[in-house]
């Protein structure tokens, strides 16, 4: 899941407080939630909170999926890429239109 890949990098890059946003309602939920489902996404899940109690503070975040389209660009992005990518400061060229539309 591209939530604890996101965590792994969080983790290793980010020391101040984070906010992961998510178009996926029910996960979401869950990681708010008291209790994780009894299955394999659980599992994922448990790990997800783990690592975010290694951050300053971590908070899970429900948006539109319209609100979300810089991640679902940059998630496209780094599938047709040969390595995985990590940008810290900046983002691809390919997705500054995004991010000029987002930011005004």
């Amino acid at each position: 899941m591209g939530i604890r890949e996101a965590m792994w990098q969080a983790c290793a890059c980010i020391h101040e407080p984070t906010i992961i946003e998510s178009d996926c309602l029910g996960i979401v939920h869950a990681l708010n939630s008291t209790t994780l489902p009894d299955n394999y996404v659980g599992l994922i899940l448990e790990e997800v909170r783990h690592l975010a109690s290694k951050l300053t503070s971590c908070v899970f975040s429900h948006v539109r999926r319209e609100a979300n389209s810089l991640a679902h660009e940059l998630s496209r992005y780094a599938l047709i890429s040969v390595n995985g990518n990590v940008w810290i400061g900046g983002c691809p060229e390919a997705t500054m239109p995004i991010v000029t539309s987002e930011l005004s």
